[in-house]
């Protein structure tokens, strides 16, 4: 039986901004090739920006160090201008959108079940996305940036678990990415939506034993 709805932030209860970092770094005068090798060095090499949502190095850092690769492989830009690398300074001012019928169900789900909200998310971005979302209706809020581990980490579902005190067929996670989907269930057995859509995800929650 489901007690808790861990809930993912960015691509389910708010609708991520098409931006691409690939034309960020062309518009910086990188060709394709060298906007590659940073997009390596920041998820796959230095994993710079898991290390940002480990709260481990600020948006500052972040920057001072994308606009230092931009300028080594023959581009220009300055770190100021390396804060929009994800289209705005801070996304979730910069109009991102909210899935309204997922947010104003909340409530009603709060009454039944435990909520948790499960986001990857970074440290100066807090306030803002905070503020988009009734936030009160989660019994807990796990924040990578707080927490020091990120999805699909085992360590960050463990967390989940131990301040939850849920485990397994308890939860039911929903998140958009493929990957921390799929973590959940190999690590932990947790039910599990990989979330496409608000009409099948609602349908899903439905039809919740």
């Amino acid at each position: 039986m489901v007690r808790l709805l861990a809930i993912d932030l960015s691509g389910v209860l708010t609708i991520e901004a098409d931006v691409s970092p690939f034309d960020f770094l062309g518009s910086k005068g990188l060709s394709k090739n060298n906007a590659l090798r940073i997009m390596t060095q920041l998820f796959d090499g230095q994993q710079l920006w898991d290390r940002v949502e480990k709260g481990e190095l600020s948006m500052d850092d972040f920057s001072n160090q994308v606009a230092l690769w931009i300028n080594n492989l023959g581009g220009g830009c300055l770190p100021s201008e390396a804060m929009y690398f994800w289209g705005n300074p801070d996304p979730f001012l910069g109009g991102l959108g909210v899935r309204k019928e997922l947010l104003n169900i909340l409530p009603k789900l709060a009454r039944k079940y435990d909520l948790a909200l499960c986001t990857n998310n970074v440290r100066e971005w807090r306030t803002s996305w905070q503020s988009l979302i009734p936030i009160n209706a989660f019994k807990y809020i796990f924040d990578s940036s707080e927490m020091g581990v990120r999805k699909p980490e085992l360590e960050y579902f463990d967390k989940v678990e131990k301040v939850s005190a849920c485990s397994g067929s308890d939860i039911l996670f929903i998140d958009d990415r493929c990957e921390n989907v799929v973590a959940a269930e190999n690590f932990k057995s947790w039910q599990t939506v990989h979330f496409t859509s608000t009409e099948a995800l609602l349908e899903k929650i439905r039809r919740i034993r």
